[in-house]
């Protein structure tokens, strides 16, 4: 995971990972990096594209604050695929972690 600006981060999966797994890092860096609370709400900022930060093909990009760039949140809280402005809390996001962490914060897995 790695920050695109003020507002935006964006969740860049290791080969092999899942869709879940975009949820889930946007759960993980939000909460040890952003100091975002289980209630809070991380909203998709672009749809699966390529990496801004990087040379991988595929990324998700999120924020914490859509009206800062302009979005207007879903009604939905999870959908398939990613659409801007889907969103969830932070614990909804979590819950995604319930399979292997496909991702690397910090040195960890």
């Amino acid at each position: 995971m790695n920050p695109v600006n003020a507002n935006e981060f964006e969740v860049i999966l290791n080969a092999g990972g899942a869709f879940d797994g975009y949820w889930c890092g946007a759960s993980e860096y939000a909460r040890r990096k952003l100091g975002a609370t289980w209630s809070d709400r991380v909203y998709v900022a672009s749809p699966i594209s390529q990496s801004v930060t990087t040379d991988r093909r595929s990324a998700v990009r999120f924020t914490l604050d859509p009206a800062a760039l302009g979005i207007t949140p879903t009604n939905e809280t999870f959908q398939i695929g990613f659409n801007v402005g889907d969103n969830m809390s932070i614990t909804q996001a979590d819950m995604r972690c319930s399979t292997a962490r496909p991702f690397t914060i910090g040195g960890r897995g």
